[in-house]
Order: C-alpha cells, then sequence, then structure tokens
C-alpha cells in the first residue's frame, strides 16, 4: 500500500475548509474572478556579496595596505522585478 502525503485533519479543520471553500465560491460566482490581479516582487542583487574566506593573495612581498582594501557598500547593488 502506497503512503500518501497531506495533512491529517480533525473534523473542526475540516468544516473550516469546508465554510472557506463555499464562500470563495459564493464571492466569485458572479464572474469577477478574471479582475484579480495577483502581484509578486523578488529582488535580484547584482553585486555579489564579499567572503573574505575566498580572497589569497600570492606574492614575493606584502601588498600595500591600498591593494589589500577591499571597497563594497553595506548593502550590495540590485534590481527589483
Amino acid at each position: 500500500m502506497e503512503k500518501k502525503k497531506g495533512q491529517k485533519l480533525n473534523a473542526g479543520q475540516k468544516q473550516k475548509r469546508l465554510e472557506r471553500a463555499e464562500a470563495l465560491k459564493r464571492r466569485f460566482a458572479d464572474g469577477r474572478h478574471p479582475r484579480i490581479l495577483f502581484t509578486d516582487e523578488k529582488f535580484f542583487t547584482i553585486e555579489e556579496a564579499h567572503n573574505p574566506q575566498r580572497d589569497r593573495i600570492w606574492a614575493d612581498e606584502r601588498p600595500t595596505e591600498e591593494e589589500l582594501i577591499v571597497q563594497r557598500q553595506m548593502t550590495p547593488k540590485g534590481v527589483m522585478v
């Protein structure tokens, strides 16, 4: 016998789901559902986060202080889509 995945609901939870489903059916029964607009936003970072553990310098002489400084912003640049 194959196991089925899902939530185990008690009688009260089943009744509440049924009531909510019927309310949604009544609410959108007159064809208003095409007028619903769903939106979502996502922030994509452009700059990668600086990880000093990935930076290694192999040199014969010690680098200058200017070469050791990594400039970055507190919050990386990105774009909201």
